[in-house]
């Protein structure tokens, strides 16, 4: 149980990082789902899963600050826009990540 929180943590600790480095919680939530979608059709279940899926796409993408974003949206339009393109985006991105890796 605690080489899975360490996992988690270090693996959210990346993926943090690299959320900052992209700049944008659009572009992070985008690309950390289609990479959840990889890991999810790569990755049994095990550690590896572990540290990719729940720490380094955990710590990529981000719910709380994807809220933020809305609340300051420049206008109701740009908040509703925000929304519609997140919401229909990072699933695709996923199903795209997952369909992608060849099955076993």
């Amino acid at each position: 149980m605690r080489t899975n929180y360490a996992l988690v943590g270090a693996g959210a600790a990346l993926g943090a990082l690299a959320r900052y480095a992209m700049g944008s919680t659009l572009t992070a939530n985008i690309v950390g789902c289609f990479l959840l979608g990889l890991v999810l059709a790569a990755c049994g279940d095990g550690k590896l899963r572990t540290f990719l899926a729940a720490g380094v796409c955990g710590g990529l993408t981000t719910y709380s600050t994807f809220v933020l974003e809305v609340l300051t949206a420049a206008s109701p339009a740009a908040a509703i826009s925000y929304v519609a393109i997140t919401l229909t985006t990072g699933p695709l991105a996923g199903a795209a990540g997952y369909a992608l890796w060849p099955s076993s």
